[in-house]
């Protein structure tokens, strides 16, 4: 395995294992999400959906599809640091979070694509 595979398969196995712990309340303070996990519906289908993607992550022969799992994360976050509550004193350690989660994701995904190897014609 190459580094990035095994980085990604890492990242596979976090996920699938935080996803797990959500869903058992274990991560529930832990987690840079937590005004998204106050409501036990929503904390269930974002622990499904981390899982999800783990469970595509660890799978890295689809290239295209670990690819995008990493750019609909990134985009997810972005999205969510806008509703982030400004006022609050844990906000810039959370943005923080989200920012490294996002370019982390953005890297792997660049990273993935360019060392995808396309067949020539």
């Amino acid at each position: 395995m190459t580094y990035l595979k095994t980085a990604i398969f890492i990242n596979g196995i976090y996920d699938i294992v935080s996803g797990a712990l959500l869903l058992n309340n274990s991560l529930y303070h832990y987690s840079p999400h937590n005004y998204i996990l106050n409501e036990k519906c929503c904390r269930r289908y974002f622990a499904f959906w981390v899982i999800t993607y783990g469970t595509i992550r660890l799978f890295y022969k689809y290239n295209d599809l670990v690819v995008l799992s990493y750019l609909i994360e990134s985009a997810a976050i972005s999205h969510e640091t806008s509703f982030l509550e400004k006022s609050t004193k844990e906000y810039f350690c959370t943005c923080y979070k989200h920012l490294f989660v996002i370019f982390s994701s953005l890297f792997l995904a660049a990273a993935a694509t360019a060392s995808a190897s396309r067949p020539q014609f």
